[in-house]
């Protein structure tokens, strides 16, 4: 049976970080469990919060963006798990880098995100980037 509990942290989480770097470290602090796994494509994993908000700060360095957005193309929810497809987008200031779909599995347990992987085809982010 879907949980609308669980599936409100997610959006609530989602809308929090819609921003620059602060908006998403605020978010994460807010809706991430201590102990999560965050699993993304092609990065190593990280097992809990702290390694987490080392992969944002690095992400946001390394690929020269200053914010991101998202919106929401289809979500699903059973029990504490949520599956979220989202259209993300990279910017450095008023110019877009990337626009790329992402797939994510959240589960939530007691409000709190315990697992989050995501996953998206690397060909845009590549081409975005010079290498395709």
């Amino acid at each position: 049976m879907s949980d609308p509990h669980a599936e409100q942290v997610v959006r609530d989480f989602f809308a929090a970080m819609q921003g620059d770097y602060e908006a998403h470290v605020g978010a994460y602090e807010k809706y991430l469990d201590d102990d999560i796994t965050f699993t993304n494509t092609g990065l190593p994993t990280a097992t809990n919060k702290a390694e987490v908000l080392a992969m944002v700060k690095q992400s946001y360095q390394a690929a020269g963006f200053d914010r991101l957005t998202s919106t929401f193309v289809e979500v699903a929810s059973s029990g504490g798990t949520v599956l979220l497809l989202r259209q993300e987008q990279a910017w450095a200031g008023d110019k877009l880098l990337i626009d790329y779909p992402i797939m994510g599995t959240f589960k939530v347990v007691d409000g709190r995100i315990t697992l989050w992987r995501d996953f998206f085809d690397t060909g845009p982010v590549l081409k975005a980037y010079g290498f395709a």
